[in-house]
């Protein structure tokens, strides 16, 4: 890949003017008073991530009863589901109702113990 030749006098350039950039010192409480600023001129305008206290206990409230409920349902016992015993083929093609072959089909390849 070829680079431009003056490519890295500007990356050096760029490097040597970052390093000249010197902390700022600020009086003390200018971030109060900025904030303070900012915050009269919303003309008694509520910001939206600030909630009531009775909307934080509700949803509080909603979400330990949504857990509650969760943890119910997942530690009650399921009931047992006893998996379908066939006794013969013809009773498996008969639940089935297998259209698309015969009896005959389906009991050639029965094995040894039926």
């Amino acid at each position: 890949m070829e680079m431009k030749a003056n490519i890295e006098d500007q990356i050096n350039a760029a490097l040597e003017s970052a390093k000249k950039i010197q902390p700022v010192e600020l009086p003390y409480g200018f971030p109060d008073k900025v904030m303070n600023r900012v915050h009269a001129k919303e003309d008694n305008v509520r910001p939206m991530f600030i909630m009531s206290p009775l909307f934080k206990v509700a949803a509080i409230f909603i979400l330990i009863l949504i857990n509650v409920f969760t943890l119910r349902q997942v530690l009650t016992p399921q009931p047992v589901q006893n998996p379908v015993q066939y006794g013969t083929i013809k009773d498996f093609v008969n639940e089935y109702q297998i259209n698309d072959s015969n009896e005959e089909v389906v009991t050639t390849n029965t094995p040894a113990h039926e």
